[in-house]
């Protein structure tokens, strides 16, 4: 055999294999900024680890004393599978190192998860959009850190999963990702949303398929032939058991509901817009005519293959839903207009909102996609500049709480106060 032909018969899998390994340098790359970012805008998770609102009570008591992880041990009236597994990980070690344990796991966990979003979005949007989206927009700046709030950062990774083309994988990576996808699944009431949604998307490609409509050019109709059954399988679990959890362990509400209606009036006109912005500075007219543009342009337009405009709208769908769910538990809804207290149920949609503004340019323009994603970030550094104040968590306050974990060996009931100020750790060492 001559050498050329040996190059040829070798060269393909040598192209595989340097591509396989040009993308998993570029994950780890991405994973490491992205480390460093969400450790940056967590301030001093790790120079002075503290614990945050239920790490302490909910999560670190919970496991305290137990030899196993307290895994279906419901709170809010669902399950913090992940949480609960890092708390009994963190009894591994002394107490003293609870809250960097906890605010390490949570800045790795959420730069894992932010890498897997970008690994599967990156045919639809560019990776300058993403990464502004997630690092430049503001927040109230609570969910960074600290193992109360990962869920947040995980919740993108179950419709994304579900509504993106998912690459083929054999070996020990199969069964393992399957457990990640079950386990977040189980760590938030996102499972549940997920799983609606794609029911939804599986009804309307069967409809679409039945009376031959011909939606996003075909693709709605294609989904559910093309959709990975085995995601969608294992979060749909997830889900059912979030909702038996939720049944059987009930949150009492105080005071008056609000109709389906008047929900959709106030999180689309009178608080999405506090949350996407930092502020409200339009009226309603010209929030409705934003958002039906958006709408219109992701269901109508042809800049952008159907495939990517439907999943965009998926994903918008499944981000508004959240926040919904968030709100219909929750009588009072003042909470909600302060930026700073119920922030975090928009951190999906803020950052899917400007994912569709992005698509809905380009689906509905013939303008290049550089540019239109140049105009998308620019607008979002100014956002920026006019909420600079929200661009990273505040401070901790030092409760010294190495000094307390000590008393721990001591038997007796102890009382470890925590962030936020009012909170703290009630545990009996027997």
């Amino acid at each position: 055999m001559s050498a050329d032909q040996t190059s040829r018969i070798n060269t393909p899998s040598m192209t595989i294999d340097t591509e396989s390994t040009r993308t998993h340098q570029g994950a780890l790359a991405l994973f490491l900024v992205l480390f460093v970012a969400i450790a940056f805008k967590s301030t001093d998770a790790l120079s002075l680890p503290q614990f945050w609102a239920e790490d302490g009570p909910v999560f670190f008591a919970g496991q305290f004393g137990h030899a196993l992880p307290q895994v279906f041990a419901s709170y809010a009236g669902y399950l913090h599978a992940i949480p609960r597994i890092v708390a009994w990980l963190a009894t591994l070690a002394s107490p003293t190192r609870a809250p960097v344990i906890y605010n390490l796991s949570a800045i790795v966990m959420s730069a894992i998860a932010l890498t897997y979003v970008v690994g599967r979005l990156r045919r639809v949007l560019p990776l300058p959009l993403m990464l502004a989206t997630f690092l430049l927009l503001p927040t109230s700046g609570e969910i960074f850190g600290n193992l109360t709030n990962v869920q947040w950062f995980l919740q993108l990774v179950l419709p994304v999963a579900c509504l993106s083309a998912a690459p083929r994988l054999d070996g020990w990576r199969l069964p393992a990702r399957d457990l990640v996808i079950l386990l977040i699944a189980l760590s938030g009431p996102f499972s549940l949303i997920a799983t609606i949604v794609a029911a939804g998307m599986w009804f309307a490609s069967w409809t679409d398929r039945r009376f031959s409509i011909g939606a996003f050019e075909g693709h709605l109709a294609a989904w559910s032939t093309r959709a990975d059954v085995r995601i969608i399988v294992l979060i749909a679990a997830g889900g059912l058991i979030q909702l038996v959890t939720f049944l059987t362990h009930p949150v009492p509400l105080s005071g008056d509901t609000h109709t389906p209606f008047r929900l959709v009036k106030i999180a689309l006109f009178d608080i999405t817009p506090i949350h996407i912005f930092g502020f409200d500075f339009l009226t309603n007219t010209c929030y409705a005519l934003i958002y039906l543009a958006i709408g219109a342009a992701l269901i109508f337009g042809r800049g952008m293959t159907g495939e990517h405009r439907l999943t965009i709208l998926a994903l918008l769908l499944f981000a508004f839903a959240g926040v919904l769910s968030g709100m219909a538990k929750t009588p009072n809804l003042d909470s909600y207009y302060d930026f700073n207290l119920a922030d975090r149920y928009f951190h999906a949609l803020r950052i899917v909102f400007w994912w569709a503004v992005f698509v809905a340019i380009a689906s509905a323009t013939t303008y290049c996609r550089k540019d239109i994603c140049t105009i998308v970030t620019l607008c979002i550094v100014m956002i920026t500049l006019s909420n600079l104040s929200h661009m990273r968590r505040g401070p901790m306050q030092d409760f010294q709480w190495k000094a307390h974990a000590r008393e721990l060996k001591q038997p007796g009931s102890h009382s470890i106060p925590i962030n936020p100020p009012g909170w703290s750790v009630d545990v009996t060492t027997p």
